[in-house]
């Protein structure tokens, strides 16, 4: 058990414990809540195929295979599969399987599901890719088809195993808003959809019915909270049980926080900068003085060569990374399949990269603005930064650093708008790729048009465009393609890891490491060690929060609110509790620099709510008016007798409350407690002042004896105006 800190250790033992008479209950833990950094865009699990959707579809929907541990194939909803021919396979599926509404899972929802998957309207990363090589689907029976191919593709199972399986008689007619809503959002999955809520959170309820092992939590609460500092607070107070993008900083603090487990594990997703090098004129790409050009020189091999000698990629995956990281030469890590020794990451060269600019014409240089997203992966935003400042070290103009929330992002750089940007491959079968398109589909730009030098490096039957040196797949090579066989499709995926840099060294590459970003798939949560946390992801003792509850005043302002209760407790359901209240302005989920955990002077609010809360108690931290997240205009002492009042009289008549409040808070904080008790408020049964706190702000505080009180003016300036509010303050 932690030590409660020490400036209350003793005041609230007596007073709140007396006045309170909290008693510890024992709750049960039905629900799993998740603080999650990237939203999906949709909930039709084949509108798009990017990580932030698959991560929320991966719990409702399931696939025909399914991954290890160590990224190979086994048997998902396809039990067994074998090749008749060349250009033929037969699937069975697994037998019992049912969809959230009872109807069986048959081979009509495979076809359905496999014909839909390229046909998706609008979508900004469609699954054509895993169905380009199908040219028709036989149903033998209801557990059995057969799929003839155009040509021989020894990865059919890893391609088609992409596709979501979708109910024919729930999903067809049905657009993409048909999912969103849950009308069509019926899948096998171990998780039902209950509720979506854009920008707040997706609601999961447990499939009783579930063919494979049973899920372990009721219902599961997926937060959205795209802020590193947010996600982190709502970790330490309770709010969420788990979450993932644990950025390096943070990582290592957490990892030596008692009570705050760290998993993580290797990456084999791919960082990278992609360049256009496929138009004559690119829209973000400028002359020195910042003038469009009508020549696009990233089509240059030796302009993309040179942007490569410009990153020092070793000090951005140890310093802007902290380690989480390792520069990259070729598409997949050590240990997966296709990764050769013989290609190490571009060497930092700025000399050569000043040479190789010259030789092509750019002496001076040209203008270049980067675009990155802003929430995809751990430290994107600050990678963009870093990025564009050895870009100009390297003599290149940068008109601008744009970043974005990944769901905008992802979906203009889709409709060809971006010259140079960060991007990510994420390899989900643990090798080089299926085949030469498949690869080159997933790094074109809107996967429509060749953007990246890189995209005709692998496919067979075009050549590179104006610029590339080298780089064809030659026929033989195509050839072995063909042939199926483990050891014939390393010797491929070598000879593609080859091939792919010699034109395509216009980017700095690296693959993430432990502690670097991460996405949490529910599939897993289950017993049987099938816990699947990729990259880093921090676990805490459950304490639900009711964050940011918007508490009317009488004058219709609305105060940010956060009430947290112990672990796994059920308001309405279980008894009610005795509360604890602290109004501040300095911030409601802020360090509190009066409290002490043994050397640790400071500790933040939620931490010493989870003290209480452990004990049987409800905390309610508010933010004062016109302070961080809370509306209003911020006077000094103005409203604070009101606003307590009606605080108090909100709590009263919640179903967790007792009524019994006691109230807590140091300075200010300690001056709201003495204005609200001054009104006689509901429920009030304590009170703990530390070092402050008087019944009228005028004739004590801010006059003594009739004089001005000088720190009245430079209170304001040093506390307000250095804190961060966290919402509009009016």
């Amino acid at each position: 058990m932690k030590p409660i800190p020490s400036s209350i250790r003793g005041a609230l033992r007596a007073a709140l414990a007396l006045a309170l008479l909290a008693s510890a209950t024992a709750f049960a833990r039905p629900l799993l809540t998740i603080g999650h950094s990237s939203e999906p865009s949709s909930m039709d699990p084949l509108f798009s195929r990017t990580a932030n959707n698959q991560a929320a579809a991966e719990n409702i929907f399931e696939r025909l295979v399914a991954s290890d541990e160590n990224m190979q194939l086994r048997p998902g909803l396809a039990l067994s599969w074998r090749v008749l021919e060349p250009t033929l396979w037969e699937i069975r599926l697994r037998p019992g399987v049912q969809f959230h509404d009872g109807t069986p899972f048959t081979a009509d929802d495979v076809v359905f599901s496999l014909e839909r998957a390229p046909k998706v309207p609008n979508s900004p990363a469609p699954f054509t890719g895993a169905v380009r090589t199908i040219a028709s689907i036989q149903v033998v029976d209801p557990l059995t088809l057969r799929i003839r191919t155009k040509e021989p593709t020894p990865d059919l199972m890893e391609q088609i195993g992409l596709v979501y399986m979708l109910s024919r008689h729930a999903a067809q007619g049905k657009r993409s808003e048909d999912f969103n809503s849950g009308v069509a959002t019926i899948g096998t999955g171990p998780y039902q959809f209950k509720r979506w809520q854009p920008g707040d959170s997706l609601e999961l309820q447990r499939n009783d019915h579930y063919w494979g092992a049973a899920p372990e939590f009721d219902r599961v609460v997926i937060r959205y909270i795209a802020n590193d500092a947010a996600r982190i607070s709502a970790l330490l107070s309770g709010s969420v049980d788990l979450i993932d993008s644990v950025p390096p900083t943070d990582a290592k603090n957490l990892k030596n926080k008692p009570g705050y487990p760290l998993f993580s594990s290797p990456s084999a997703r791919l960082i990278y900068l992609a360049l256009d090098s496929a138009r004559d004129a690119s829209p973000f790409v400028t002359d020195a003085q910042g003038k469009p050009m009508s020549a696009n020189p990233l089509k240059d091999v030796r302009v993309r060569q040179a942007i490569s000698k410009m990153f020092m990629l070793g000090p951005i995956t140890e310093r802007l990374l902290s380690g989480a990281g390792v520069p990259a030469g070729q598409m997949v890590p050590e240990g997966l399949g296709g990764y050769s020794a013989n290609l190490p990451a571009p060497a930092y060269d700025l000399a050569g990269a000043r040479a190789l600019l010259a030789e092509a014409g750019y002496a001076h240089g040209f203008g270049l603005t980067i675009h990155s997203s802003n929430d995809r992966f751990a430290s994107d935003s600050d990678l963009a930064q870093a990025l564009a400042q050895m870009m100009a070290r390297g003599g290149l103009r940068i008109n601008g650093v744009v970043t974005q929330p990944y769901n905008v992002y992802a979906g203009a750089s889709g409709k060809q708008q971006y010259s140079a940007f960060i991007f990510s491959y994420g390899n989900s079968t643990g090798r080089l790729g299926q085949r030469p398109d498949q690869r080159a589909g997933h790094l074109r730009q809107g996967r429509g048009h060749r953007r990246l030098q890189s995209c005709a490096l692998f496919q067979p039957r075009a050549g590179p465009p104006a610029g590339a040196r080298g780089g064809r797949v030659r026929p033989r090579a195509a050839q072995r393609a063909a042939a199926p066989g483990r050891r014939g499709r390393l010797q491929r995926r070598r000879h593609r890891a080859a091939v792919f840099p010699r034109g395509v060294l216009g980017r700095p590459r690296w693959h993430g490491h432990p502690a670097q970003q991460g996405r949490t798939h529910l599939h897993a949560v289950h017993p049987g060690s099938q816990m699947t946390l990729d990259d880093t992801t921090s676990l805490a003792p459950a304490g639900p929060v009711l964050a940011d509850q918007r508490v009317r005043m009488r004058d219709g302002v609305h105060l940010a609110t956060d009430v947290h209760l112990p672990p796994g407790y059920r308001p309405g359901l279980d008894a009610p509790l005795p509360v604890i209240l602290e109004r501040t302005p300095y911030g409601k989920s802020a360090v509190s620099r009066a409290e002490q955990i043994g050397e640790r002077l400071g500790v933040p609010r939620p931490e010493v709510a989870r003290y209480f809360t452990q004990h049987g108690f409800a905390v309610v931290y508010q933010d004062c008016r016109g302070r961080y997240g809370s509306e209003g205009h911020f006077t000094k002492y103005l409203s604070e007798g009101p606003d307590g009042f009606d605080t108090l009289a909100w709590i009263v008549a919640q179903p967790w409350c007792n009524g019994k409040i006691g109230t807590m808070g140091l300075s200010y904080a300690a001056h709201t407690q003495l204005a609200l008790a001054c009104l006689n408020p509901p429920g009030l049964a304590c009170m703990v002042l530390d070092s402050g706190g008087f019944s009228n702000g005028y004739q004590c505080g801010i006059r003594q004896s009739g004089a001005f009180e000088l720190k009245q003016a430079t209170w304001p300036s040093s506390r307000p105006s250095s804190a961060r509010p966290r919402s509009r303050i009016q």
